[in-house]
């Protein structure tokens, strides 16, 4: 509480959650906690909740597939961590968690608003620069993707071989509004199907027809990489990877800029 003895915004949007049941107690006192952090880690859980490191890691884990928090699966290799192999995740940003909840309930969209402020300032102090982040619920992944792609302001690079991710009529949304800003969309690819060609002719996107290898992936602005793909099935949901790793994200650039010159859709 503050000095005038109310409650924060975050424990206000918290209760408010806990009044719609949207997670259980133990889930939410995790987000709670992961909100008011920057980075988390299943040793920072453990310590604070006073449980087991596996049981940490297991709600943490939890919570990730269930779109509340991101991971980074290169936490090894940044320098700033100093701790070894763990994993590090971050509270996703209660706009895009709920995403499918806040429509047409009132108090959960207030309380989402009361808390933007606050969470910015944290945000500020963090540094994630050349942290690779991975959101594994598919709407996560694809509230992620549409909040890049809306932040583009002079290019967007499309690659892969059929770009089936293309197919979510929000992030085609996403796509044309860009196009309409008069962003420069490209798309390459070289096994589509008619309806995805006769899409992406709408969105006014340039096309690029030839042989593509490697992942499918988008580049913004030249400075974020993301990365959609499927864990194992045909059937299974997208996960995103995302990344501002400058060296990763030019050699993605570098790449699609080396594909044959750009040609309108047929």
């Amino acid at each position: 509480m503050d000095e005038d003895g109310r409650q924060d915004p975050i424990t206000q949007f918290i209760d408010t959650m806990r009044s719609q049941r949207i997670l259980n107690d133990t889930e939410l006192e995790i987000y709670d906690f992961g909100l008011r952090q920057t980075i988390l880690t299943s040793s920072d859980v453990a310590k604070h909740f006073n449980i087991r490191p596996s049981t940490a890691s297991n709600r943490l884990k939890h919570l990730t597939k269930q779109g509340y928090l991101e991971e980074s699966p290169r936490d090894g290799a940044s320098k700033r961590s100093g701790k070894g192999h763990a994993f590090k995740y971050r509270a996703v940003h209660p706009k895009l968690a709920l995403r499918s909840f806040i429509s047409g309930r009132m108090s959960l969209e207030a309380a989402v608003q009361k808390i933007i402020e606050p969470l910015e300032i944290t945000a500020e102090s963090a540094s994630y620069e050349g942290d690779m982040w991975l959101a594994r619920a598919q709407t996560l992944a694809i509230s992620e993707g549409i909040r890049k792609i809306d932040s583009a302001q002079r290019s967007i690079y499309i690659s892969g071989r059929d770009c089936s991710w293309l197919k979510d009529p929000d992030v085609k949304e996403a796509i044309t509004k860009a196009a309409k800003r008069k962003v420069a969309v490209k798309v390459a690819a070289s096994q589509l199907d008619r309806g995805l060609r006769s899409t992406i002719k709408t969105t006014g996107a340039s096309l690029v027809n030839c042989p593509i290898i490697g992942p499918n992936f988008c580049v913004i602005d030249k400075s974020v990489l993301l990365i959609p793909y499927k864990t194992s099935g045909l059937n299974e949901p997208y996960e995103l990877l995302l990344t501002t790793h400058d060296y990763l994200v030019q050699g993605f650039v570098k790449y699609f800029e080396g594909l044959p010159s750009l040609i309108g859709p047929k």
